[in-house]
């Protein structure tokens, strides 16, 4: 039976690598739904080994479908999160009974029904590598002052920091994303519009646009959240859900061994991404998946005896 739920993420450029590769992921995880992925520029060279349904819109990968989405916006792509998926439950999927939003430098660990599990009566959220924000904490001090002429009313104050880069909405849980999507208009003045990100240092209360508009929300919000710690995106040891590659390089540019002399060796992320690069759907040549598997073993041999703290 195909999942009741839609998947989405947005690319452009490089990134198309790691959609490839999420894909891949959630084959093995066990995903037999549609995997909407809005898109800026060109589509992806590795789809001429999926099977076509709809030429330029449709392609299919064993029991999952691909549907591309050209997004005609000006936003920065991490500012169009919420509106993304308000398009999709509203208009493309009103029969989907969740939404799932992936960032492309996220793969898969766990079987998906775990996540459906997880996402099926409150909103699945991990939290951010920095995650402590504990009530009373600066950041949703200004938030709270921010918003509240605009009348946002800030019910509860959430004990930890949550990165935007997965979400899992149930569409009893709605409403979350209408407060998100005026939360980030709202914002836009204060950054110079939604088609910036990251515009300022962390001292700023929109250093993080998307995760901040949306962690502001959690906080003036009334619905039902489950949240999974650090661990939830391997940001500490012990992870069995999914591997986020934040921050740069990405994994599919990384020098590995480069980055291990400057103190910064692979991560569990860099590990997992190469891990999924070659099934079903061969995402880099062979030779660069040689290269990267003799920097993997080099990098992580060299954080052995030196890394920064």
């Amino acid at each position: 039976m195909s999942s009741s739920s839609v998947i989405c993420t947005m690319f452009e450029k490089r990134y198309a690598l790691g959609v490839g590769t999420l894909t891949n992921s959630l084959v093995a995880a066990g995903f037999d739904g549609t995997f909407c992925i809005g898109y800026r520029g060109n589509l992806p060279e590795w789809l001429d080994q999926c099977t076509v349904e709809v030429p330029g819109e449709r392609w299919r990968i064993g029991e999952l479908t691909l549907r591309f989405l050209r997004l005609d916006t000006t936003d920065h792509f991490t500012n169009h999160k919420p509106q993304f998926l308000l398009r999709l439950l509203d208009q493309e999927y009103p029969q989907a009974t969740r939404v799932v939003y992936i960032d492309p430098d996220i793969v898969i660990k766990c079987p998906w029904s775990f996540i459906e599990e997880w996402s099926s009566d409150a909103v699945a959220l991990c939290t951010d590598v920095n995650a402590q924000c504990a009530p009373g904490h600066p950041l949703r001090r200004q938030w709270e002052r921010y918003f509240s002429p605009h009348g946002l009313t800030f019910r509860r104050q959430m004990a930890v920091y949550i990165n935007a880069g997965f979400i899992a909405i149930p569409r009893s849980q709605r409403v979350l994303l209408e407060e998100w999507r005026r939360a980030q208009d709202l914002m836009a003045p204060a950054i110079g519009g939604l088609g910036t990100a990251f515009p300022k240092d962390r001292t700023f209360l929109f250093h993080m646009t998307d995760q901040d508009a949306l962690n502001a929300v959690l906080d003036s919000t009334n619905a039902q959240v489950s949240v999974i710690g650090q661990d939830g995106m391997d940001f500490i040891p012990g992870g069995y859900v999914m591997s986020h590659a934040q921050g740069r390089p990405k994994p599919w540019d990384k020098r590995f061994v480069r980055e291990a002399l400057r103190g910064f060796p692979a991560t569990m992320p860099d590990k997992h991404y190469w891990r999924f690069v070659s099934q079903p759907l061969v995402i880099h040549r062979p030779f660069a998946r040689l290269c990267a598997c003799i920097g993997l073993t080099i990098s992580s041999a060299i954080g052995r005896i030196y890394r920064r703290g």
